[in-house]
């Protein structure tokens, strides 16, 4: 996963301008505050030091795709290790059920 949960959790509420970004090749621009913070994310979890222009709008939409891009696929990450996890305890309980049946 690139982002840690506390950033996922940040950029989670702008998944659909993410979208937008990605699959439609234009954003609805959030404010410079957001921007940075935004900016500021995707800078921490991948590196990157690139600088953030706020007054040009292909530089907005091609960081909201960057960072679309990655946090859509953690989405994807994140939704699988999900499952992943409840198929383990669902499991783990049906081996603990099975145990306590031959141990009566």
């Amino acid at each position: 996963m690139t982002f840690s949960d506390q950033q996922f959790n940040y950029l989670s509420q702008y998944r659909a301008k993410f979208l937008t970004a990605t699959e439609s090749g234009w954003v609805s621009t959030p404010s410079p505050l957001q921007l940075r913070t935004i900016a500021e994310t995707y800078q921490l979890a991948t590196g990157s030091r690139e600088p953030l222009r706020t007054n040009c709008n292909h530089c907005i939409l091609n960081l909201m795709q960057r960072v679309g891009r990655l946090f859509l696929a953690d989405e994807v990450e994140r939704a699988k290790a999900a499952k992943a996890a409840a198929r383990s305890k669902k499991a783990t309980k049906t081996t603990e059920e099975n145990d306590a049946e031959t141990t009566d």
